[in-house]
């Protein structure tokens, strides 16, 4: 078959397999021609948790030395959680890299020794974005030597990323590393983020992804709010869900002024938190509102006319805003659909300048 095809469409067909791995090492094995595609794919993205993982892309960097397969690798994941990972053996698979995206995992930066701390610092000068997830720094000063490694990064990611303290700032310049965009989930381990002490400025950030399950959350997301208003274009605020009954009187804690008047996008996703055995009104829906709105939600009446007043602060005194998603997950689809149509019709100035986009998915496809 292949010969009867040019490369290019043979590229193309394999190009549409991109997310499918399993179907791409299928394809590598079919034919010769399938190859350089589906190795693009299959090495974009890869995985370093052992001394053995490592070994195992070496000898196969070495089986194919006119491939360039380090060329292919775009995004990197280093896996602490096996303790066996060595700064030796991880050089020799890091060394001319040429990374786009890292991904550390179970990292406990106290844990490592100095070379390997050095490795990680020093590898990888083109990084764009860094995420950390479930990792642990023992002091801000620590986080930004950390961070200041990557003089081109603009983008980072923290999951379940702890700070224990601080640190000690006397007789030492603050410094902060200024990012683009930042995507923040749970709270709760990143606390101070938007301090004077924190080693990420975020006066310069575009766009903030927030996602949060706890009441505790909002506080950090405030403060962040707070500090990035100025030059914010994008905001995604995302609720996890929860087994309990959120107060949304908590959202009295947020300042009315909290305008960020360049927004272009603004995305919340929620959960209501009673659909799992109360009231089906979208409790949280109310919350948001009245953050964005500076309404009082008491009642059903009122809440519809939360929504026309939303329709009229985004479409006319946000000049600039663009866009505005909003995602309805319930266990009822036609309960949602119900919800959908409500909501357009108290957003119709949004609706007829095409600024709209309402949406209804089953808490099964989260």
């Amino acid at each position: 078959m292949s010969d009867s095809l040019p490369q290019e469409i043979i590229d193309a067909i394999i190009d549409e397999l991109k997310d499918y791995k399993y179907d791409l090492k299928s394809c590598s094995l079919t034919c010769r021609s399938f190859v350089p595609q589906t190795r693009i794919h299959l090495f974009a993205s890869i995985e370093l948790s052992s001394n053995r993982r490592c070994q195992q892309f070496m000898a196969m960097r070495s089986s194919s030395p006119h491939d360039h397969l380090s060329a292919h690798i775009r995004s990197l994941t280093i896996n602490f959680r096996r303790s066996d990972l060595t700064a030796r053996h991880l050089l020799n698979v890091i060394t001319n890299l040429t990374v786009h995206h890292i991904t550390l995992e179970h990292l406990n930066w106290s844990n490592l020794t100095s070379d390997m701390q050095k490795a990680l610092c020093t590898s990888f000068p083109q990084i764009h974005s860094i995420s950390l997830i479930h990792t642990i720094f023992p002091d801000y000063p620590t986080v930004y030597g950390f961070l200041s490694g990557f003089p081109e990064l603009k983008n980072l990611s923290l999951s379940d990323a702890h700070v224990l303290t601080t640190g000690d700032h006397m007789g030492h310049e603050l410094r902060s590393v200024p990012l683009v965009g930042l995507s923040v989930v749970g709270a709760m381990s990143i606390f101070g983020l938007a301090s004077s002490f924190s080693p990420i400025s975020l006066t310069h950030l575009r766009s903030l992804r927030f996602t949060w399950s706890v009441l505790n959350d909002l506080g950090s997301l405030k403060s962040i709010l707070l500090a990035a208003r100025q030059n914010l274009k994008e905001l995604v605020i995302n609720q996890v869900p929860t087994y309990g009954v959120i107060d949304t009187g908590l959202v009295t804690e947020f300042p009315r002024d909290l305008r960020i008047k360049g927004l272009h996008r603004l995305q919340v996703e929620m959960w209501d938190c009673n659909v799992w055995g109360g009231s089906p009104e979208f409790d949280q829906l109310d919350a948001w509102i009245d953050i964005f709105s500076g309404a009082v939600v008491e009642n059903q009446e009122q809440e519809l006319g939360v929504w026309s007043s939303l329709d009229e602060v985004l479409s006319t005194a946000t000049r600039s805003f663009n866009s505005l998603s909003v995602v309805i997950y319930g266990l009822q689809m036609a309960e949602a659909a119900r919800f959908k149509e409500v909501i357009e019709g108290r957003l119709k100035r949004l609706k007829q300048r095409g600024m709209l986009d309402v949406r209804c998915k089953s808490f099964l496809s989260r």
